[in-house]
């Protein structure tokens, strides 16, 4: 065998390996998550493209204030199950009464079941989330985002206090 054939032979044996994992890793560990609407404005933005941790390998609950992506009920008015990327209002039993907050519909309260998060958006107006179908169950939490991948002039980490700037 020639040393182009047995070089062409080993690139294309790593070319395979690299693909195997990068397959299994995107599978089982983590995804990117296009963001669809306004509804995380101005943390997130259309287009936006964002690095999710899926919940299996976290082993843990995510935490008040972390930006999950998760599994609508299904409504009355739509046919499936949608992904949305919201933030995690509550969780739990955390013993939270939240009262004519302004992130709720006035004069109304609000308390956490038990084992349901309530996730809304940052941009309350265009956002369709808990107040809409109600606290969903975790197992309905398909991620945690992590980290803004797209568009390089947005690239950052994602925690619990971020809220962007709309510049």
């Amino acid at each position: 065998m020639s040393n182009l054939a047995e070089l062409l032979l080993r690139v294309g044996a790593l070319a395979a390996v690299a693909w195997v994992f990068a397959t299994l890793l995107h599978a089982l560990v983590f995804s990117i998550h296009v963001v669809q609407s306004a509804s995380m404005v101005p943390t997130l933005r259309i287009g936006d493209r964002v690095l999710v941790v899926k919940s299996c390998v976290l082993g843990v609950n995510p935490a008040q204030g972390d930006i999950v992506v998760a599994r609508t009920p299904k409504l009355p008015e739509e046919s499936i199950r949608r992904e949305v990327i919201k933030r995690v209002l509550w969780i739990e039993a955390s013993n939270i009464v939240l009262a004519r907050w302004s992130w709720h519909q006035r004069n109304q309260d609000w308390r956490p079941d038990s084992a349901r998060l309530f996730i809304i958006g940052d941009n309350i107006d265009f956002s369709r989330d808990s107040r809409h179908y109600g606290a969903i169950p975790g197992e309905d939490i398909l991620g945690l985002a992590v980290y803004i991948v797209w568009p390089p002039k947005r690239t950052g980490w994602l925690t619990r206090r971020t809220r962007r700037k709309t510049s």
